[in-house]
């Protein structure tokens, strides 16, 4: 068979499945909503580890992955919940960040880009190292207290510190 053929014999079985259409339909807009790079797959790589790194927490804290179902700790359905969540969030974060190209000069999409990367990025680190303190091992407390204190200053939140010396009341 050439290698024409293989491809004529591929392109009509796709032409058949609308399955495959769909799922190339939905993959090429992903595509081009978020346009992935390596830091669009390093991002995802963290929320990966982070949820590997949550169920050893959680395996370590109750005396093994057996015991920790057995006892409900880990559960499918609540698992599945809080990262839904997550994907979520952080997949549209990552549309806007793409996006932004579209509607700032060149210099300032870039910015946002990075800025918006970096913060999730931080946020999984220091999720991260406080599961695996939990886990017991405490060596990587300068890991959390460090992402923190970079989330705290990339995020300003005297926002929050002024509603709340205010009593909770907006200024409206």
């Amino acid at each position: 068979m050439t290698v024409f053929a293989l491809f004529q014999n591929t392109f009509n079985r796709i032409l058949e499945n609308q399955v495959a259409q769909l799922f190339g339909i939905i993959l090429g807009v992903i595509i081009y909503l978020v346009n992935p790079s390596a830091t669009f797959y390093a991002l995802w790589i963290s929320v990966m580890f982070d949820l590997i790194s949550r169920l050893f927490a959680e395996t370590k804290k109750h005396g093994g992955f057996i015991q920790a179902v057995k006892k409900r700790h880990i559960q499918s359905n609540k698992i599945f919940r809080g990262t839904a969540v997550k994907i979520t969030a952080y997949f549209f974060m990552c549309v806007l960040a793409n996006q932004s190209k579209y509607i700032f000069p060149y210099d300032a999409a870039a910015l946002f880009s990075t800025i918006v990367y970096s913060i999730l990025f931080l946020v999984e680190v220091w999720s991260m190292a406080e599961n695996f303190q939990e886990a017991g091992v405490l060596e990587l407390r300068w890991i959390s207290r460090f992402s923190q204190k970079k989330l705290k200053e990339l995020v300003d939140d005297k926002g929050e510190k002024e509603e709340k010396k205010n009593g909770g009341e907006g200024n409206s």
